[in-house]
Order: structure tokens, then C-alpha cells, then sequence
């Protein structure tokens, strides 16, 4: 039987939802496993897309989406999610996580991205 506990915290963009969650990260002394996203923007404070961070290593960073209508991929709105780069952080995080018991996962924007 697992002691597992599901936590989701939603509510409109720019609220501090990945901040909430990287508080919780921070002060939680079990380790733990998942991804964050952290929004890019451009030297004049415009949203430029997001990018993927994992938790167990914060140099494991790729682009999640950007504005950018040349890039191949699925579209959300304004951007284009970057799928190989997505998946390079994001599998090997959940894969981790589910085999390993009683491990801790966090899992920033399970959205429409």
C-alpha cells in the first residue's frame, strides 16, 4: 500500500505556481524527483517561451516551447512546443521516479503544454 500523497496546484498564469513549487522542493527533506518550467523572457521583459529544469540536476535544462513560427512541433497558443528537447529531461525524470518506491515527484505544468 503506498503512503503516496497527490498535490496539484492550478490557477491562472503568473499566480506563482512554479514558485510555490520550488519552495516546496526546497523545504521537503526527502529527495525528489520531476521537472520545473521557468518562463524565458527577452531583454525587454517579453515572454519568449519556457524552458524544462530537472530537480535531481538543475544543469539539466532545455527549451520547453518558444515563439518561434519557423520551429516544427505542436502549437499552444503563440508557442511551439520543442518535443525531443522536452522528452531529453522529462522521461528520464518519470521513468526514474516510477521505478524507484516511495520516491517523491514533482511535476511542473502538466497544462496544455
Amino acid at each position: 500500500m503506498s503512503n503516496r500523497v497527490n498535490i496539484l496546484v492550478t490557477g491562472q498564469p503568473g499566480i506563482g505556481k512554479t514558485t510555490i513549487i520550488k519552495n516546496l522542493y526546497k523545504r521537503l527533506s526527502s529527495p525528489m524527483l520531476g521537472f520545473y518550467t521557468e518562463e524565458i523572457r527577452d531583454a525587454n521583459g517579453v515572454r519568449m517561451g519556457f524552458d524544462i529544469i530537472s530537480f535531481e540536476d538543475e544543469n539539466n535544462r532545455q527549451p520547453l516551447a518558444r515563439v518561434n513560427p519557423a520551429e516544427r512541433g505542436p502549437k499552444v497558443g503563440k508557442y511551439t512546443v520543442l518535443l525531443p528537447q522536452f522528452e531529453s529531461v522529462a522521461i528520464p525524470c518519470l521513468r526514474k521516479a516510477i521505478t524507484q518506491d516511495n520516491q517523491s515527484v514533482i511535476i511542473d505544468e502538466i497544462g496544455k503544454i
